[in-house]
């Protein structure tokens, strides 16, 4: 039986190594193999939380996506798909040059030619949180005549947290509210954006709030003009110079039914019994002199009400004779005054008027019309000016005495006679 086997054994040791090339040669004309290219392939990131969970941030370089070349029979081939092909870094082997080694895995009936990159590389930073203060941005012209007062944040600050360089960059967190015509009060939910000095986007960060909400409050507006009412008596002694307040104008907001009613701020407590002389500066709150639901816009409060008051004094004037003008003296009388004294007037006014104030301001005069010959008392009379008042219940009596004038006898010249020649 030994014998007969290896009887030729050469031949069949050949003729076994002939029909294996065959096979092989039949099988690869039927399933050749094939290379193909993967591009794209994402690289998943394992055990990220070895990096960030020390606070720092993890930023990549290069190497989130691979291209793989595979070499495989073509059936098996042709059924593959970039979802087929695993791609990892295991970021728990961070070398020190901060590169990861790539791990590509396409099953066991295909070879790995090769994949680009082989490495991913990485840096990372610190991890920092920040609070930052939110500011509206508005677009948008409201309606004529109506204002935008502060407005509601809700909430006013978050906090931003990620890498220290890109909160570095952050210079404002702002939420855009178009206003656009607006006559009513305005609310919006908005995303806040985080801005760099150039005012492009920042990206990146977490932010403790996703939805801001923003109230606006839109409200009417009007100007008034100010005024003053007084109330109560000024003592007698004294007289009100002037009154005043700087403020002329001052413009309110409100519900527009508030402030139809309304055409001037009025000051209406300057109480005048309580005034004695000299210049008062009275500290008001204009506020106070609005109804319950309207408001002073874009003007301080408290200002002052300026009262000069000063005190009436009397002061005596003498007329002399001389400063009398005699009218309507009767025909074919004279006059001479009986009393040589002058005549003493008490002027009341305010003191700074009176030293200016002289007897020839009074225009002191007497009237002799419809008078006879004899000794008369005739009532002086005055002209008071303005702000002055006569301190005496009775006109000085001013004592004269009427005569008959002298007649001036007129001279003439006797008549020639003239005798005619006989």
């Amino acid at each position: 039986m030994m014998t007969k086997l290896m009887h030729n054994w050469h031949l069949k040791l050949l003729s076994l190594a002939l029909a294996f090339v065959l096979w092989v040669v039949v099988i690869n004309y039927d399933d050749p193999l094939e290379t193909k290219t993967f591009e794209g392939i994402p690289v998943l990131k394992q055990n990220e939380a070895a990096i960030t969970g020390q606070d720092k941030a993890v930023q990549y370089i290069e190497g989130e996506t691979v291209v793989v070349v595979l070499r495989g029979k073509r059936t098996i081939i042709d059924k593959l798909t970039s979802a087929d092909i695993n791609a990892y870094a295991d970021l728990n082997r961070v070398s020190i040059t901060n590169a990861v080694a790539i791990t590509v895995d396409a099953g066991e009936e295909v070879e790995i030619l090769r994949k680009t990159p082989n490495e991913m590389l990485i840096s990372t930073e610190d991890i920092e949180s920040e609070v930052r203060v939110v500011q509206v941005q508005y677009s948008g012209e409201l309606a004529k005549d109506h204002i935008k007062l502060n407005e509601i944040i809700t909430p006013n600050q978050i906090e931003l947290t990620g890498p220290t360089s890109k909160l570095g960059r952050v210079v404002s967190v702002i939420v855009p509210v178009e206003i656009s015509e607006a006559d009513d009060d305005v609310t919006s939910f908005v995303k806040p954006q985080l801005l760099d000095s150039s005012g492009n986007e920042v990206k990146g960060l977490e932010v403790s709030n996703n939805q801001i909400q923003i109230k606006v409050p839109i409200k009417k507006i009007k100007t008034v003009s100010v005024s003053i009412a007084t109330s109560g008596e000024l003592n007698e002694n004294y007289r009100l110079m002037s009154m005043s307040i700087p403020v002329k104008t001052v413009t309110i907001y409100g519900e527009e039914e508030d402030l139809e009613s309304i055409t001037k701020l009025i000051v209406n407590n300057v109480d005048l019994s309580l005034m004695t002389d000299g210049t008062t500066s009275e500290t008001i709150n204009l506020a106070t002199y609005l109804p319950e639901k309207v408001s002073l816009y874009d003007v301080a409060p408290m200002t002052a009400v300026a009262i000069d008051i000063e005190p009436i004094i009397s002061v005596n004037r003498w007329v002399e004779q001389d400063d009398i003008n005699v009218k309507q003296i009767p025909e074919g009388l004279q006059f001479q005054f009986i009393e040589e004294e002058p005549y003493v007037v008490s002027v009341k006014g305010i003191y700074s008027e009176l030293l200016d104030f002289d007897t020839e301001d009074m225009l002191p005069r007497i009237s002799l019309a419809d008078l006879e010959p004899g000794i008369h008392e005739i009532p002086l009379q005055l002209t008071i000016g303005r702000g002055f008042e006569l301190g005496i219940e009775e006109m000085p009596l001013v004592s004269i005495e009427l005569t008959i004038a002298p007649v001036e006898e007129e001279s003439t010249e006797p008549e020639e006679e003239t005798t005619a020649a006989e």
